[in-house]
């Protein structure tokens, strides 16, 4: 998988739309390698209204058509539900 890049976001929700994020492999020290980094983490958080008591299941997929991250949200209705 390439350093950098461009990174396809995709929805397990079946009506959402793809969108492209940049994402970086590079890290400043060797306790934070093999992450990967997604350039605009945030926006992804805001425009899908994640709340941090959200459950995420996430699979990264690199192959011929380049690097995919699916994931799907199993909201929580408030904090004291996720226990």
């Amino acid at each position: 998988m390439p350093s950098r890049g461009e990174l396809t976001v995709v929805s397990a929700q079946p009506w959402e739309e793809l969108f492209k994020e940049d994402y970086s492999t590079e890290s400043e020290s060797e306790s934070d390698s093999g992450c990967l980094r997604i350039k605009n983490r945030k926006r992804i958080v805001i425009r899908k209204n994640i709340k941090p008591w959200d459950k995420m299941f996430a699979i990264l997929h690199y192959g011929n058509e380049g690097v995919f991250w699916f994931f799907y949200i199993y909201p929580c209705k408030d904090e004291q539900s996720r226990r």
